[in-house]
């Protein structure tokens, strides 16, 4: 697992980030730059990882906050370790491919999606939209 201060770059030679890791997850300050060479400022923060342990529900979540807001990976767990929810948070909220699951293992087609900016706008590749 990485730990300590890391400095990554893009395969073009330029700086991508720096910051630290903690038992290979980041936290503290971290700053982002693109390829371009200009701070991302949306992914650049204090990363601060967040697990909180089975509640009412016996649902156990991780994932991270930067600057207070959630960003990057989330997962959500059953208490028996299966999976409930994942995706991803970008500045403006869901992104991307969102996973629910039920129960009994099959897909929540309702929750899951595609997301932009915390909106689903459509049904995961491969699936029907129920």
């Amino acid at each position: 697992l990485r730990d300590g201060e890391w400095k990554l770059y893009h395969e073009n030679g330029p700086k991508a980030g720096e910051g630290g890791y903690t038992a290979g997850r980041r936290t503290g300050p971290w700053r982002f730059w693109g390829s371009d060479r200009e701070l991302d400022a949306a992914r650049s923060g204090d990363y601060e990882p967040v697990d909180l342990t089975p509640g009412e529900y016996g649902v156990t979540v991780q994932g991270t906050h930067v600057d207070g807001r959630p960003m990057g990976l989330w997962t959500w767990r059953r208490a028996d370790g299966s999976l409930r929810l994942a995706g991803e948070f970008g500045p403006d909220g869901a992104e991307g491919a969102w996973v629910a699951m039920l129960a009994d293992g099959s897909l929540d087609a309702q929750q899951s999606g595609q997301y932009t900016a915390g909106v689903r706008t459509g049904a995961l590749e491969g699936w029907p939209d129920q």
